[in-house]
């Protein structure tokens, strides 16, 4: 299992000659999902790079917005979850308005170690599934590799999607959009600039590095992973990442970096709801193939 995959289902067909000869044939087949996010934001690595804005309005929560009105609502996350009790420490105390980080743990600021909850996020080999994974799903994908025939990230029908027709975007590299609806990959930096809305997940797993500059009133209502896959900090239009500094598969992920910086900021909030629409997109997927015949 290299990403959540779940039910799993046995699929049984029978065939028999005019001889008498019979055959059977199964194939287990699953759902596949995208792995469950630890925290509203989670920084999926050591000694994390963190800087937030001195806005009285921007904030992190991890209390589930449960926009869809689920019954039983999915359960409260951390603001910001870290990988080590030493990270959450360190982060938290370096959060200028630490009132405005809330969550599950009733905090202030609410940061977390989550590595107990990192399955399927935990090492660069499942991050780089999951984004082979998610590549493969695309609706639009820039850079290499993209699937064949797929447009540009943000060129097809739904763009970079909204709320009613949310869409998966795979940009292979740096990004400077942090506005529409469904799963954004990016392999290099994000920057989010001005007034931006983000209605789902977005995976910065790559050079693991979020940025943003002036200020403006974005919100991202689902969640954020940022994970680094290299053995040292590299920013936007930094090409010293590349393969040479690649960590091995085994490798737990490097340090990320999540400097948001200027004025105004709505922040992150998680919502629980905005997941299950996207993972119905991603179909079911062959785990075992066998044949009987008797």
């Amino acid at each position: 299992q290299t990403i959540n995959e779940l039910p799993v289902y046995t699929i049984t067909s029978m065939a028999m000659t005019s001889t008498g000869a019979k055959r059977i044939t199964q194939e287990e087949v699953a759902n596949i999902v995208v792995p469950p996010l630890p925290g509203a934001l989670t920084l999926d690595g050591p000694a994390p790079t963190v800087g937030t804005p001195h806005s009285a309005n921007y904030g992190i929560t991890g209390m589930n917005a449960n926009s869809c009105n689920q019954n039983p609502a999915a359960a409260n996350l951390p603001a910001i979850g870290t990988v080590n009790s030493t990270d959450a420490t360190n982060v938290g105390n370096s959060l200028f308005r630490p009132a405005n980080y809330t969550g599950v743990d009733g905090t202030n600021p609410d940061v977390s170690n989550v590595s107990s909850k990192l399955a399927g996020w935990k090492t660069v080999g499942e991050l780089e599934q999951v984004v082979t994974e998610i590549t493969a799903m695309a609706d639009g994908c820039t850079g290499s590799p993209c699937p064949s025939g797929v447009p540009a990230a943000g060129s097809e029908t739904n763009g970079w999607g909204t709320s009613a027709n949310p869409t998966i975007n795979v940009v292979n590299g740096d990004a400077t959009n942090c506005t529409g609806a469904g799963i954004m990959v990016v392999t290099g930096a994000l920057t989010c600039s001005g007034t931006y809305s983000w209605t789902g997940v977005i995976l910065v797993i790559g050079k693991g590095y979020v940025t943003s500059n002036g200020g403006g009133s974005g919100s991202i209502t689902g969640g954020v992973l940022v994970a680094n896959l290299y053995d040292h900090t590299c920013g936007a239009s930094d090409a010293s990442c590349n393969s040479q500094h690649a960590l091995s598969a085994s490798a737990t992920p490097g340090t990320p970096t999540f400097n948001w910086s200027g004025g105004g900021g709505n922040g992150i909030t998680y919502d629980a709801c905005k997941m299950p629409k996207f993972n119905n997109k991603f179909g079911l997927r062959t785990l075992v193939t066998r044949e009987e015949m008797y």
